[in-house]
């Protein structure tokens, strides 16, 4: 019994002290570079209109972080599509803050020529044809005159 009450005793002196400590709500990407195209980054700016060739197929995306403690998610490799592509980068600070970063990545459309020749003759004249086609559009030339549809 006199066991208990000394511990008691010890217990009820006994200061406790609380340290708190704040977790970084830094959402902020230092960098992100690309394998193809070009990105002038800015830690406040969330959007970019990126351009490639049609050649290019895939792009490989890597984002460094300001504070060691964040997490970034949608870095990697990408299939790219003709047209325009999305890709969010998702930063996720200490605290659970996030920030959304967009790349608006626009893979050009294969340019496609076609060259053909036809010759017409009337009337002893020989009339040559050169039709050209270039991503969709007809170009016709008759020796001097270029036609446009």
């Amino acid at each position: 019994y006199q066991l208990s009450h000394s511990m008691f005793c010890e217990i009820e002196n006994m200061e406790v002290t609380e340290e708190v400590i704040e977790k970084s709500s830094n959402t902020n990407l230092s960098q992100i570079t690309i394998t193809s195209g070009s990105i002038s980054f800015q830690p406040d700016v969330l959007e970019y209109e990126i351009q490639v060739e049609h050649e290019v197929e895939t792009i490989t995306i890597a984002a460094t972080l300001e504070d060691e403690k964040a997490t970034v998610e949608g870095t990697g490799e990408y299939k790219l599509k003709v047209g325009v592509n999305e890709i969010k980068l998702v930063v996720t600070a200490e605290d659970g803050t996030t920030k959304e970063y967009q790349l608006h990545i626009t893979r050009e459309k294969k340019e496609i020529i076609k060259k053909e020749e036809v010759k017409e003759t009337t009337n002893s004249n020989q009339i040559i044809y050169l039709i050209l086609e270039i991503s969709g559009a007809i170009f016709v030339d008759t020796r001097n005159h270029l036609f446009y549809s």
